[in-house]
């Protein structure tokens, strides 16, 4: 008798389900509304964003043009298993990405570097860095 196993998702579906929350976020869109513009429930949204669910290749092209992006964004941080590439998207946490964004979004240069001061200070050694 065969035995079929589940499996989880694979690496690229979590991949590109993170790619496609990085975009919705910086879209500033929620679920609710990314759904409804592709006909979707947030619920599939949601499967989409954590890799529990493929993406079709008719709903990335549908995503790519909600977003305005070649759908090879849906991939950026895939190995290129002839260069051997690391990811080049962080994985940030829903704080975290609020953080940055509320940061890039602030214009006091002052407040800026007193805040890159602040986290370089709590960190863990990291380098100084430049205030945009």
């Amino acid at each position: 008798m065969n035995e079929t196993r589940k499996r989880g998702p694979r690496d690229i579906d979590v991949l590109v389900g993170h790619n496609i929350r990085t975009l919705r976020n910086m879209n500033g869109m929620s679920q609710t509304l990314l759904g409804e513009k592709l006909g979707i429930t947030f619920q599939q949204v949601q499967k989409y964003e954590k890799g529990t669910n493929r993406v079709s290749a008719s709903s990335l092209y549908e995503l790519a043009k909600v977003f305005a992006v070649g759908v090879e964004a849906f991939f950026q941080g895939a190995e290129d298993p002839r260069a051997g590439a690391s990811s080049p998207i962080p994985v940030l946490s829903a704080q975290a990405f609020k953080l940055g964004v509320a940061y890039d979004n602030n214009r006091n240069g002052a407040f800026k570097k007193a805040v890159t001061n602040l986290l370089n200070t709590l960190g863990d050694d990291a380098p100084e860095a430049e205030a945009a």
